[in-house]
C-alpha cells in the first residue's frame, strides 16, 4: 500500500515538473502560429520582437505593423505613417499558478497593447496599459478571458477636437471549439468645433464555432453576433441641427456547409427610432442574406488580395479580370443568391416595406467575360416587391423627382422651393401613368408593385414587359 502511495505521489510530482515545459512549448508555438496567420492578411505584418521562455514562464513582444496605403486608407497615411502596436505577452505555466485566481491550470497569460507615441494623442491612467486581456486555460484545456480598454481622453486644441471615452469591459470563453464573448463599451462624448456627439453604451455579444486562427483566415464559420448602440445624439447649435437615434443594432449570422463547400451570411441593420428636425422614423431595418458563397472563391480572393491594390488603375483592372477568369467559376457553380429580405420603415407619412431576391443558376462553365457580356442573362433570376401607404410612396416619388430636377443643367437657377413645387405638380401625373401601364397596383390605401425576371422574360404585376437583349 505504501509503495502504491509513493508511486502515485511520484507520478504527481513528475507531472507537476514536466507539465510547465510542455505548456511552454505550446505557448511558444501558439504565438508563432498567430504571427504567421496575421502575416497572411493583406496590409498587416507581425514580427516577434522578443520571445523568452523558461520552464515556468514565457514573456515576449509581438510588433504589429499596419500599412494603411495597402488597406486603401490613403487619407490617414500621413498621420499614421509607420503605425505599429506592440503586443506584450506575460504567461505563467501550470499546473501550479501562483499569479491567477485559480491555483490549478495549464496557463495564465496577460496580454496588453502599447505604443510609445500613443500618449501623445491619448491620455489615460499612467499605471495601466490602454488595453489588457487576461487569459486562463484550466487543467482540462478550457479557456476563459477578460479584457479591458481603459477610459481615455483626446484633446486637440488646434483642431478644436475633444473626445472623452469611458472605457470597455468584456469576457469570453473558448471550450471544445466554441467561442463566446460579451462586452460593453461605456459612453463616449465627442466635440468637434460646434458639433457635439454622444455615443451611449455599446453592447457586443458573439458566439462562434471557430478558433482565433479560423477568424484570421477566411472569416467563414458558424457564428451569431450582435452589436448594439443604445443611443446616438448629434447637436450643432450654430447650424440648428439636432438628431437622436435609439437602439442602433447590427446582427450577423453565418453558417457553413462543409460538404458543399459553401457558406451563408445574414445581416440585419436596424434602428428603433430616429428623431430630427425634418425627419422622424421608427422600426427602420435593412435585412440581407448572402447564400451559397463558395469557400474556395473566398480563400482565393484573400490569397490574391494584394494584387487588387497595387500598380496603376489599368494594372489593377487587368488583375481583377484575370482573377475573375481563373477563380470565378466555383462561386458561380455554387449558385449564389442575394436577398434583401426586408427593407422597411415607419415614417410620418406611413409605412413602407419591400423585399428583393436575385440568384444565378445553371452555370457549369465560364466564358470569356469580355467577349460574351450577355452570358449572364439566361442564368439570372430575380423577383421583388415594394409597397406602402399612398402618402409615403408619393413622398418618396417626390424626393426622386426633385433629385432628377436638380441634376438637370436647365434647372441650375431654380430655388429649392421652385424645385419642390415642380416635383409636387409632376408626381401625381407620374404615378397615374405607372398605374395605367400596369407598373403600379392601386388600392384604397396603398400603392404596390412586384416584378419577376426569369428565362430572360420580365413581368411586372404579372404583366409581360418587353425586354430587349
Amino acid at each position: 500500500m505504501n509503495k502504491l502511495i509513493i508511486s502515485a505521489c511520484s507520478i504527481a510530482v513528475a507531472a507537476a515538473l514536466i507539465t510547465p515545459k510542455l505548456v511552454s512549448n505550446h505557448v511558444k508555438s501558439q504565438v508563432e502560429d498567430i504571427v504567421a496567420e496575421v502575416n497572411a492578411i493583406h496590409g498587416y505584418q507581425a514580427t516577434i520582437a522578443e520571445l523568452n521562455s523558461d520552464w515556468f514562464n514565457t514573456t515576449g513582444k509581438v510588433r504589429l505593423n499596419i500599412d494603411f496605403v495597402e488597406l486603401g486608407a490613403d487619407d490617414v497615411h500621413d498621420v499614421l505613417d509607420n503605425f505599429y502596436i506592440d503586443v506584450n505577452i506575460d504567461a505563467q505555466h501550470g499546473p501550479i499558478l501562483t499569479k491567477a485566481e485559480s491555483l490549478i491550470g495549464l496557463v495564465n497569460m496577460s496580454v496588453n497593447l502599447s505604443h510609445q507615441d500613443l500618449r501623445k494623442y491619448l491620455s489615460w491612467d499612467a499605471e495601466k496599459p490602454l488595453y489588457n486581456a487576461s487569459v486562463l486555460t484550466d487543467i482540462l484545456g478550457n479557456t476563459s478571458y477578460v479584457d479591458v480598454i481603459q477610459p481615455f481622453t483626446i484633446t486637440d486644441e488646434e483642431n478644436a477636437v475633444r473626445v472623452s471615452y469611458e472605457g470597455f469591459e468584456g469576457a469570453g470563453e473558448y471550450n471544445s471549439g466554441n467561442l463566446s464573448y460579451v462586452g460593453k463599451s461605456k459612453p463616449t462624448n465627442i466635440t468637434v468645433e460646434d458639433v457635439k456627439m454622444y455615443i451611449g453604451d455599446i453592447d457586443v455579444d458573439m458566439v462562434a464555432k471557430a478558433s482565433f486562427a479560423d477568424m484570421l483566415q477566411t472569416g467563414l464559420y458558424d457564428s451569431e453576433s450582435t452589436f448594439t448602440v443604445n443611443t446616438f445624439t448629434l447637436n450643432n447649435e450654430v447650424e440648428d441641427v439636432n438628431a437622436k437615434l435609439d437602439n442602433i443594432s447590427i446582427e450577423a449570422i453565418s453558417k457553413v456547409d462543409e460538404a458543399k463547400d459553401v457558406a451563408s451570411l445574414a445581416l440585419t441593420y436596424a434602428i428603433d427610432s430616429v428623431n430630427a428636425e425634418d425627419f422622424k422614423a421608427s422600426d427602420m431595418a435593412l435585412a440581407m442574406e448572402f447564400n451559397n458563397i463558395s469557400k474556395t472563391f473566398v480563400t482565393a480572393y484573400q490569397d490574391n488580395a494584394e494584387m487588387f491594390s497595387q500598380g496603376s488603375e489599368e494594372e489593377i483592372q487587368a488583375n481583377l479580370l484575370k482573377f475573375a477568369q481563373e477563380n470565378l467559376l466555383p462561386l458561380l457553380t455554387s449558385e449564389p443568391e442575394f436577398k434583401i429580405t426586408s427593407l422597411r420603415a415607419t415614417l410620418e407619412d406611413g409605412i413602407f416595406e419591400s423585399h428583393f431576391t436575385t440568384r444565378l443558376n445553371g452555370i457549369s462553365q465560364l466564358p470569356n467575360i469580355v467577349e460574351n457580356p450577355m452570358f449572364w442573362l439566361p442564368h439570372l433570376s430575380a423577383d421583388g416587391e415594394i409597397k406602402g401607404n399612398k402618402k409615403v410612396i408619393k413622398s418618396m416619388a417626390q424626393m426622386i423627382m426633385e433629385s432628377q430636377i436638380r441634376s438637370n443643367p436647365d434647372a441650375a437657377e431654380m430655388t429649392e422651393e421652385q424645385i419642390a413645387q415642380v416635383a409636387q405638380q409632376q408626381v401625381p401625373q407620374l404615378l397615374q401613368a405607372f398605374i395605367q401601364q400596369g407598373f403600379i397596383v392601386e388600392s384604397e390605401t396603398e400603392y404596390q408593385s412586384n416584378f419577376m425576371f426569369k428565362n430572360t422574360a420580365l413581368t411586372v404585376n404579372n404583366n409581360p414587359v418587353p425586354f430587349a437583349i
